[in-house]
């Protein structure tokens, strides 16, 4: 894992746009991927938060959810991600029948 000093070389150097991922690398000696993956913003190197400090950060309090009855911060993740699916099921479904009658 690199020290929080090393990836802002990285980024520092990114910035210039005077080397290439590949030299970074070299230079820095780690692995292109790391460079790589700095370079999109997927390396931050900061601490894990707490659980304290996230539920610090939602707006409202949990409440009960009127749709799977989980107790959620709203709105819930989980009703929302079982909507998308019942709606793709449908309209697959739509689609089958619609090639059934087409085919008919």
């Amino acid at each position: 894992m690199l020290r929080p000093d090393q990836v802002e070389k990285v980024r520092r150097l990114l910035a210039s746009g005077q080397m290439s991922l590949r030299e970074i690398a070299r230079e820095m000696q780690v692995a292109r991927n790391t460079v790589i993956a700095i370079a999109r913003g997927r390396r931050h190197n900061e601490p894990p938060r707490s659980p304290d400090e996230e539920e610090s950060q939602c707006l409202s309090p949990p409440i009960r959810c009127t749709g799977c009855g989980g107790f959620v911060y709203p709105p819930c993740r989980l009703c929302r991600v079982r909507a998308v699916k019942t709606k793709e099921l449908l309209l697959a479904k739509m689609r089958r029948a619609d090639a059934y009658r087409a085919a008919g």
